[in-house]
């Protein structure tokens, strides 16, 4: 077992399924608003979104700059990072949300 290369693929495994990377929803069949350009995918749906994280990018940034006398290229940064972990509670949010609640306790 030593010479063995652990590596190698197993008889009986099926070896040409890849897992899906973490972090990344897979698109729903019938998402509508989906552009395809070359490699890049295009979510209108999530244009929302994208709009909210920028407005509380600004707004945060407005807020640093205003109240803690930061410099506008010192608070750029800091609004961009907690619009990030916004987006990153909202996400958190909607995995353990109403439509996953079956799958949450299957898995418990």
């Amino acid at each position: 077992s030593h010479g063995e290369n652990s590596t190698a693929a197993k008889p009986g495994k099926d070896t040409s399924a890849t897992p899906p990377a973490a972090g990344i929803a897979a698109p729903a069949e019938n998402e509508r608003f989906v552009v395809k350009v070359g490699k890049f995918t295009i979510r209108f749906g999530r244009i929302p979104e994208l709009l909210l994280l920028i407005s509380f990018a600004i707004w945060t940034t407005r807020f640093l700059v205003e109240n803690l006398e930061l410099t506008y290229p010192a608070a750029l940064p800091a609004g961009l990072f907690l619009a990030r972990q916004l987006q990153r509670l909202i996400a958190w949010m909607g995995e353990s949300g109403p439509e996953n609640s079956e799958k949450n306790a299957k898995a418990t």
